[in-house]
């Protein structure tokens, strides 16, 4: 028995709305611990520590797993495998990311802008929190983002592989995870090549049926990232 593709639409909506209440909650539990960070940090001008931000990702990646076997019961479906597939797909998605990255770099300093991320983290203590900071940004968030966006939305909804479905429900998946990264003094030009490298990830683990190339390639985006982060800090 398969669900109506719209009851699917509306259940993932519910899903992202249960999961931002969890990730809110969760946080407020975590400022009331620590007493040294609010729950929406991210989304205002005080700086926090990789060590704080470390724990407020934790607390968002259980808000948004916690719903999810309700959701794949609901849609009758199953996430996508992690570890299945050939890691040479994942080394191909990390070529395919690097050629990206180095594109909009390009771009950028041809039109001499500078996009920035991050900008709610206290800059004097990452070079002190180096190991809380990858364990973060290259560990943590790639498993856990591409196992919700890929492996999860994306896979309930679509039933058949069939690009009717499968194309409107990747610009969902690729759509929430683009403003998941909406941030505190965010710059807007950052969204541009958030949204192409989830479309790449979204490729990758539609065509192989797997989200190891994808956590592949995820991993090496923000591993890239955080040694040119430690570079410009320095």
């Amino acid at each position: 028995m398969t669900r109506p593709i719209w009851q699917r639409y509306l259940a993932v909506i519910a899903y992202l709305i249960i999961a931002l209440a969890l990730s809110y909650i969760f946080g407020t539990i975590l400022s009331l611990i620590l007493q040294e960070v609010s729950p929406n940090s991210i989304s205002s001008p005080q700086q926090i520590s990789p060590r704080i931000m470390l724990y407020m990702l934790l607390c968002q990646m259980f808000a948004f797993l916690l719903p999810v076997p309700y959701l794949m019961y609901f849609c009758h479906s199953e996430p996508l495998p992690i570890f299945q597939g050939n890691p040479f797909s994942g080394l191909f998605c990390m070529g395919i990311v690097f050629l990206t990255l180095i594109t909009f770099g390009l771009i950028y300093e041809r039109l001499g802008v500078k996009p920035e991320q991050l900008k709610f983290l206290d800059k004097n203590s990452i070079l002190a929190e180096k190991f809380y900071f990858l364990l973060a940004t290259v560990v943590f968030a790639p498993f856990y983002e591409e196992y919700v966006f890929r492996g999860v939305i994306f896979k309930a909804l679509y039933q058949e592989r069939k690009l009717v479905q499968v194309i409107p429900a990747a610009l969902v998946n690729m759509i929430s995870f683009t403003l998941m990264h909406k941030e505190g003094a965010f710059n807007a030009i950052v969204l541009i090549p958030i949204f192409v490298l989830s479309l790449i990830f979204s490729y990758f683990a539609y065509t192989r049926q797997s989200l190891m190339p994808s956590i592949m390639g995820h991993m090496f985006q923000n591993l890239l990232a955080s040694m040119q982060f430690f570079v410009e800090i320095k």
